[in-house]
Order: C-alpha cells, then structure tokens, then sequence
C-alpha cells in the first residue's frame, strides 16, 4: 500500500503528541521510516489515547499493529490494551515471550 502523504512534517507531527512520551528524547533526532516503531510504542505505552488515534492515523493501523507485535517491552496494560484494539491475542506479542520471570531471592 502507498504511504499516506502528509500535509505536516514528521517533527511538526511529533510536536502534536503529548510531550511525557518522549520526555527523554530529543524529537528533531527522530528520523521518518527509521524511528517509526519506537514512536509507535512510545506513544501506545505512554500516550493519552488521543495520542494513540492520531499515530495510528498517521502510521497506518497495519504498521502499528507491527511495531506492537515486535516490540521487545511493553507494559502489560499496553499488550492488553493493543490486544482488545487490534483483536490480537496477548501471546501474540513478542514481548509476551521475552518476559523475564520473577525469580524469588535465594534463602541463605
């Protein structure tokens, strides 16, 4: 499918997102194509949900979708929002897999 042409940059886009989702970043660093899983992610595990629509609209749900599904991290009520949004089952998500187990401290 052909990418949507947009009428604002990729930065101006980034701007309108809330600013705690890249509170570590610098967004002008943030390259189109490049960092459009890890902005996906960002905004879907800290966003407001207004966020999440305009980055969907923006990326395509199928590309969201993706940059979810292959997500190393992500917080679980993300995974369980994703999963209800997307109809994906939780197990799906590559993150789902990778959790690492909570091992109880050895007893000396």
């Amino acid at each position: 499918m052909k990418a949507p042409s947009h009428l604002i940059s990729y930065e101006d886009f980034l701007k309108t997102l809330s600013p705690g989702v890249f509170w570590d970043v610098d967004i002008r660093d943030l390259k189109e194509k490049h960092h459009d899983a890890f902005v996906i992610q960002r905004v879907f595990d800290y966003g407001l949900f207004s966020d999440i629509v305009k980055v969907i609209k923006w990326f395509g749900e199928e590309s969201a979708k993706k940059a979810l599904l292959s997500a190393r991290y992500l917080d679980k009520k993300t995974v369980a929002f994703a999963s209800s949004l997307f109809h994906i089952k939780p197990q799906d998500f590559r993150c789902s897999t990778l959790r690492q187990s909570n091992l109880a401290h050895w007893k000396s």
